[in-house]
């Protein structure tokens, strides 16, 4: 068997590290419901929306998206998750799938997700959420459609009333986002990484960022071909 050298060797402990950087359990802290809104949280139907700030075994903090509305988390409260990934298969990711239609969405179509077809309009809406931070009010229509696609029935179509305040006025957005989700579900095999709870806790994920692994893939061919360089001059 021969032996990895150079450039080969070096990308493959960046593949080995990313590989392990997604094992095992993780510890998650939710350090708040996010600033991103001129320096604050919004609220929008009595609930934070929007990206939240975790951390992540004690790292520094990343923007999140909750796509769980069902357990409800304070600032500082920490839990122990499983990570997984849309590329490797979701793993212990807790949505199994959902339908969406008449009678449960306010729609007049009816569709049933898998639960991959799911996260993909998950990820579909959450880099929406990303796409228009400098809108709130759309920014919050579109996080309820999350939580409606993960929770059917948590918003009340009736009158609008979901459980912790009223959010009528945006039904009808809301419904037009669940349904872009649903038209975008397929497809899509990006990475975006799960951390779902192992009891109490909320589910996040975490949208990638190539442009990350690029350039540190990047760095490693330079330090790479710089040591190949040392060694032929020397």
């Amino acid at each position: 068997m021969s032996k990895l050298r150079g450039p080969a060797f070096l990308l493959s402990l960046l593949f080995l590290f990313a590989g392990l950087a997604f094992a095992g359990d993780v510890q998650i802290v939710l350090v708040n419901a996010g600033t991103w809104n001129g320096g604050q949280g919004l609220q929008m139907g009595g609930a934070y929306v929007g990206p939240y700030n975790i951390t992540v075994n004690g790292g520094p903090q990343e923007a999140a998206i909750c796509d769980d509305a069902n357990d409800v988390v304070k600032n500082g409260q920490s839990w122990m998750a499983t990570t997984s990934t849309i590329a490797g298969g979701l793993g212990q990711a807790k949505w199994q799938g959902v339908t969406i239609g008449a009678g449960v969405d306010g729609n007049t179509s009816q569709e049933t997700l898998n639960q991959l077809q799911e996260y993909e309009a998950i990820q579909y809406l959450s880099q929406l959420i990303m796409a228009n931070l400098s809108h709130p009010t759309t920014v919050g229509e579109i996080q309820w459609a999350i939580w409606d696609l993960t929770a059917p029935g948590i918003i009340n179509h009736t009158n609008g009333n979901d459980p912790w305040g009223n959010v009528s006025q945006y039904v009808t957005a809301i419904d037009g986002y669940i349904q872009q989700g649903i038209s975008n579900d397929g497809g899509n095999s990006s990475k975006i990484t799960i951390y779902t709870p192992k009891g109490q806790g909320q589910e996040y994920i975490i949208l990638p960022e190539p442009a990350s692994l690029t350039l540190l893939g990047t760095g490693l061919l330079v330090v790479a071909a710089g040591l190949r360089k040392k060694k032929l001059l020397g």
